[in-house]
């Protein structure tokens, strides 16, 4: 994974389909931009790079501006006002929070979180994935297909170096060490707190880990394209927040991480779309080499 950088745009992803190719940035609505990328046709790659918010991960694992991200995500999700809106220093305790929660500052501050869930449900989510020699196989000629390295079961999502408080805790596997510092390690068939099982995923074991691919069937014209321009290659996840759902880390993938038996880890929670959308590009010419909608 660590050949891999993860990049996640958020915000206003406008993309041109064939007729709406004259269209401009802002006649476009986020039910107009949430039917171009369910409608299935083809979308242009230099408008989607030209607009969001684009968080990169990078090539490390301690990097916190993802996290951060998919915090204020999950802030929000969750309707925390104390998190989302700062309030946790002031409002310390219970007894403080509860004659808060008396007052029109309170209700104004809740309106204010559910207003911003309700324009994050609304947004489409792209996650893209940048690869090079290492990270995606040799062309298997007998089935057709490519392995895309995504990650292994070692992969750190984040690191805090202050006390956790499990009554504070935002996900179920984050951990308290003796240095009061948690990690948060990414569950299988994940990518930065979103689902993706719908998608074709194996898992290979490594010496000291698991490795996650997505394996796709891919004509051989193209995967000629592939194999000549692997570091130019763009796998391109497309999402929208419909729900959140638990997922499970299996024994395998616990067992090759980092976790320990000190830990009492069974789920995680994740966010789940009613639509997952997978497009692969060459970043350099734009062309569009692969498209796929799972539902």
């Amino acid at each position: 994974m660590k050949y891999i950088k993860l990049i996640i745009l958020f915000g206003f992803i406008f993309s041109f389909a064939s007729s709406a190719q004259s269209k401009l940035e802002s006649e476009f609505s986020k039910k107009e931009i949430r039917e171009l990328f369910l409608g299935g046709n083809p979308l242009n790659y230099e408008f989607v790079q030209k607009n969001g918010v684009h968080i990169n991960r990078g090539n490390g694992f301690y990097e916190s501006e993802f996290k951060d991200f998919t915090d204020k995500l999950w802030m929000a999700h969750r309707l925390n006002v104390w998190a989302y809106m700062d309030l946790e220093e002031k409002y310390n305790s219970e007894l403080k929070k509860s004659e808060f929660m008396k007052t029109d500052d309170y209700m104004s501050a809740l309106n204010q979180v559910k207003a911003a869930k309700q324009a994050l449900n609304e947004e489409t989510y792209i996650i893209g994935l940048e690869f090079n020699d290492y990270t995606i196989s040799n062309y298997d000629l007998k089935n057709g297909t490519f392995d895309f390295e995504i990650g292994t079961s070692k992969d750190y999502l984040g690191y805090n170096a202050f006390k956790y408080d499990p009554r504070n805790k935002s996900r179920g596997y984050e951990y308290s060490d003796k240095s009061f510092s948690y990690y948060k390690v990414r569950p299988p068939r994940t990518i930065l707190d979103f689902d993706i099982s719908k998608i074709p995923l194996i898992q290979k074991k490594t010496r000291d880990a698991i490795s996650e691919f997505i394996r796709l069937k891919i004509p051989r014209d193209i995967a000629i394209q592939i194999e000549e321009n692997r570091s130019d290659i763009l796998l391109v996840l497309v999402s929208d927040i419909s729900s959140s759902k638990k997922i499970s880390f299996d024994a395998n993938w616990s067992r090759n991480s980092h976790l320990t038996d000190e830990i009492a880890l069974a789920q995680s929670e994740v966010f789940s779309g009613a639509f997952l959308r997978m497009m692969i590009y060459n970043s350099v010419t734009g062309v569009l080499l692969y498209d796929k909608m799972y539902k």
